[in-house]
C-alpha cells in the first residue's frame, strides 16, 4: 500500500516515502521543544526554565494579551547610547546623572531585568508588574528557581531568554532571585536595562527570621504534613517545644539555623564586581562599585521609600510601567501579610548586634537611599526635561 493514493509508480512511491520520513523527522524534533516550553511544575520548568508566574491560562488564552506576538515589525530600537557619560561631571548628583542617561536614551528597553532581593518588597513588585503586564501590553517572565541564590550559568540563562523572546516583539519584565549579573545584549539581540530594590538591615533581619519560621514554603509544607513542631525545633536548633522561651533567650536566637546576615545579600547588587567569588560572600574582600551608575541599575531604591521609588520607575518607564504608582496607592498592593514577631529584649539585641556587624551592607544601603532621594527630588522639578515620554494610548 502506498503512503499517498496518487503514488502510482515505484519512483513516485519512493519519493513519497522520503517525503513522509522527512516530515516525521521534523515533527519529532519540534515536538519536544514545544512541549518543554509549556510544561510547568510547582518548583521548576522543564528544559527552558522560564515561565509565566502570572496565571498561565489567563495569559495563554487571552486574545488581547497573547504570549507570542506574530507581528512582522523588525527590531528598530537604537542601541543604548553612552554619550551621556560625557555630560556628567565627577561630582554630578544622582538626579543629574539619571536625567542625562534618560535624555540620551529616550526609548524604553526591550527587557527590564529585576533580580529580586529576598524579603525586600519583591513580592509586592511582582504583583504590580503582573497586573500592569495586562493593561500595558508587555510580558512578565519569572525565572526558574534553579537560578536563584547561586552562581548561574550565564550562557545557559541567556540562551533561554533568547528562546522565549526571539519570536515576541513586545517588551518584557524578567524577574527572579538571582545574583546581580550583566547579560550580553548583543547575544540576546535585545536592549536591556536593570532595576533593583533593597531594604534596611534591621527590618530585613526581623522579616527573614519571621518568614523562615512561620511563612516560608518549608513552614507551609510542615503544617500540611503535621510536622510543624519538628520544623520549628529544627530551625531554632532546640530540643523542646517552648518556642517563646527561645525568643526570650539571646543565646538561643543566636544559634538558630536561620541565615540572617544582611551582608550575604550584597551579591544581589554587585556580585563578582565587588569581590565576591562565584558561590558565596563568605571570606571575600568586598569593595562596592559606583552605585550611581545607570549602566548597572537605571533605577535602584529602598523599600522604606517605596512610593518615591515607584515615581522614579515610572519616570524611566512611562509606557511599560504606566500607572504603577497609582496602582500601588489605590489598590494598596501588598503580596504577603507576614507574621509579626514580638519585640523581646533578646530579639532586639540580636537585631542590633547583627545590624552593627553588617558594615558593608549598611554602607551600601545608605548610599542607595541617598541616590533614590536625590533622584526623586530632582525629577519632580525637572520631570518634563528628564523623564521619558509617554506614548498616546487608544
Amino acid at each position: 500500500m502506498t503512503p499517498f493514493p496518487f503514488a502510482d509508480s515505484a519512483t513516485d512511491n519512493f519519493k513519497s516515502r522520503l517525503f513522509t520520513i522527512a516530515i516525521l523527522s521534523v515533527v519529532m524534533i519540534i515536538m519536544p521543544i514545544s512541549f518543554d516550553l509549556l510544561v510547568q511544575s510547582d518548583t521548576q520548568i522543564s528544559s527552558f526554565s522560564l515561565y509565566f508566574q502570572s496565571n498561565y491560562d489567563d495569559v495563554s488564552t487571552n486574545k488581547n494579551n497573547p504570549i507570542i506576538d506574530n507581528t512582522n515589525e523588525p527590531y528598530n530600537r537604537p542601541k543604548i547610547n553612552t554619550t551621556w557619560r560625557s555630560e556628567i561631571m565627577k561630582n554630578s548628583s544622582a538626579g543629574e546623572t539619571l536625567c542625562a542617561y534618560l535624555r540620551a536614551n529616550p526609548n524604553e528597553p526591550d527587557i527590564i531585568f529585576y533580580n529580586r532581593m529576598p524579603k525586600a518588597g519583591s513580592s509586592t513588585m511582582q504583583l504590580l508588574y503582573t497586573s500592569l503586564s495586562k493593561t500595558n501590553n508587555f510580558n512578565r517572565l519569572g525565572t526558574s528557581r534553579r537560578f536563584w541564590l547561586s552562581s548561574m550559568n550565564v550562557t545557559e540563562f541567556e540562551g533561554e531568554i533568547m528562546q522565549l523572546t526571539k519570536q515576541n516583539k513586545r517588551q518584557f519584565v524578567i524577574d527572579g532571585h538571582w545574583y546581580q549579573q550583566m547579560f550580553n545584549a548583543s547575544l540576546i539581540n535585545r536592549n536591556m536595562e536593570y532595576v533593583q530594590l533593597i531594604r534596611d538591615a534591621k527590618s530585613w533581619i526581623k522579616s527573614v527570621i519571621s518568614y523562615t519560621l512561620f511563612d516560608s514554603v518549608g513552614a507551609a509544607k510542615a503544617r500540611r504534613n503535621h510536622t510543624f513542631d519538628n520544623y520549628l525545633k529544627g530551625m531554632l536548633n532546640i530540643n523542646h517545644t517552648n518556642y517563646n522561651q527561645c525568643f526570650d533567650d539571646y543565646s538561643c536566637l543566636r544559634n538558630t539555623n536561620i541565615e540572617f546576615n544582611p551582608d550575604h545579600m550584597i551579591p544581589f547588587v554587585c556580585n563578582q564586581s565587588c569581590g565576591y567569588n562565584n558561590v558565596s560572600p563568605h571570606n571575600s574582600r568586598i569593595h562596592l562599585p559606583t552605585l550611581n551608575n545607570p549602566d548597572t541599575f537605571v533605577v535602584i531604591g529602598v523599600l522604606s521609600h517605596l512610593e518615591k521609588y515607584l515615581y522614579v520607575l515610572e519616570c524611566a518607564y512611562p509606557n511599560v510601567l504606566r500607572g504603577i504608582l497609582d496602582l500601588f496607592l489605590n489598590d494598596k498592593t501588598h503580596a504577603k501579610k507576614s507574621t509579626k514577631l514580638n519585640d523581646t529584649n533578646a530579639l532586639l539585641t540580636l537585631v542590633n548586634d547583627t545590624y552593627n556587624s553588617a558594615v558593608t551592607y549598611n554602607k551600601m544601603y545608605y548610599e542607595v537611599e541617598k541616590i533614590l532621594l536625590n533622584q526623586y527630588e530632582y525629577l519632580k522639578v525637572n520631570k518634563n526635561n528628564c523623564c521619558r515620554k509617554q506614548k498616546n494610548f487608544r
